[in-house]
């Protein structure tokens, strides 16, 4: 993978559009179609819809190129307060926070006291539990609760989620 440029842009991959294109959420706004050229594919093997991607943008009629995976920094936080709402007497949770290097989150996950889990990425934004932080973190304020990256990727379990299909119906 690239080193991280300065020109580089950040997002999330929403959907694989076919072969090596995929349409991609970007933090500054908006969304863009992307490749993966073939060297940078081979490394990151497979991407799929959620994924913290680095965006190298190309002058048309190019496509702009995914040069691999964001540099996201994790985090995990307690919160000891009930959050309310569809969440209530769930107890105090855990916020782990995937982060690109401009500071928005990629993905966000709520663990609770009781065993339930809430998640929010690309594919699922916001929803009558919740949403995803809507503001930059600041890595200086966050240095304290910084974790592995295989501790947010042990906890991510989109099939076991309240707010995933077991229980909505919905992705």
């Amino acid at each position: 993978m690239t080193q991280e440029q300065s020109s580089d842009l950040f997002g999330n991959v929403i959907a694989h559009r076919n072969n090596n294109v995929f349409a991609v959420a970007l933090n500054i706004g908006g969304e863009c179609d992307a490749s993966v050229p073939k060297p940078v594919a081979r490394e990151v093997f497979r991407i799929i819809p959620g994924d913290p991607v680095a965006i190298r943008q190309s002058s048309p009629p190019r496509l702009n190129r995914i040069v691999g995976f964001s540099p996201c920094l994790y985090y995990k936080r307690y919160w000891d307060e009930d959050s309310g709402g569809r969440c209530s007497g769930w107890g105090g949770s855990h916020f782990f926070f995937e982060v690109h290097p401009d500071g928005w989150v990629a993905r966000q996950l709520q663990a609770f006291d009781n065993g339930e889990l809430i998640l929010y990425d690309e594919t699922c934004d916001e929803d009558e539990f919740g949403g995803r932080s809507t503001v930059q973190l600041d890595a200086r304020e966050y240095a304290p609760f910084l974790i592995a990256r295989s501790e947010f990727v042990s906890n991510w379990k989109p099939d076991l989620a309240a707010n995933r299909s077991r229980n909505s119906g919905e992705p």
